[in-house]
């Protein structure tokens, strides 16, 4: 994955992206550095504020998407092309991913300038979209965490199909996302299946009970 990584995803602030903040957090203390960019603030964690997207400065992202251009003219015209190109059906959807080309170059031009090795993303939309772009255009490898079977049919989901195919690599959280997954690989897609972790020494008093039902979310979108 590289010694200097950009985590992209919509909010590490968010309450119930706890095993996010594990996650970097378990990867530094193995001596990687990472960087925090996000799509929004969403909640009240200073330790967690990232670089955000939103709300939108129109002067910054015009002049970023100038000197992304100027930096990389193929690996824009490429992204641009993929964006203009897509399958969407849904017309909103369709512009609102071009959107997102234009809107990612603000996250591109830092990756540029700060010589990173990796991205990685979590969630399967908007995050995945960024990371996409910004990696066709910085030059930067990225890989996804793909976390619900329920994302590749959400409204905000789409080009899932180009997200997977540009990809390093895909890391899944479920065995059974494979199965719902598997019309958008083909034999060179390079699979990880890694389940989200629990931090098992703070969870000591309550494992040690005799009977103990530990539950981690509700239903089969969180693997359960």
């Amino acid at each position: 994955m590289g010694n200097k990584v950009a985590y992209i995803t919509s909010s590490f602030e968010t309450l119930s992206h706890t095993f996010i903040r594990r996650e970097v957090e378990a990867l530094r203390l193995k001596g990687v550095e990472i960087d925090l960019f996000a799509i929004r603030p969403d909640g009240d964690m200073p330790k967690w504020r990232a670089s955000y997207l939103y709300p939108v400065n129109s002067i910054e992202l015009i002049q970023s998407n100038f000197k992304v251009l100027l930096y990389n003219p193929t690996g824009f015209f490429k992204a641009l092309n993929l964006a203009l190109f897509n399958t969407e059906k849904n017309i909103f959807q369709y512009f609102k991913f071009i959107y997102h080309f234009f809107l990612s170059n603000i996250h591109s031009l830092k990756l540029i300038r700060g010589n990173y090795d990796h991205i990685h993303a979590h969630f399967l939309n908007v995050p995945a979209s960024i990371a996409m772009f910004s990696s066709l255009v910085s030059r930067v490898p990225y890989s996804l965490t793909v976390h619900s079977a329920g994302e590749q049919n959400s409204q905000d989901i789409n080009a899932v199909t180009s997200k997977i195919k540009h990809a390093n690599f895909i890391r899944l959280i479920a065995s059974y996302l494979q199965q719902d997954l598997d019309k958008y690989f083909n034999e060179g897609t390079n699979i990880h299946m890694i389940r989200c972790g629990l931090e098992v020494h703070k969870s000591k008093n309550i494992i040690k009970k005799k009977k103990c039902i530990l539950a981690v979310g509700i239903g089969r979108k969180k693997g359960v």
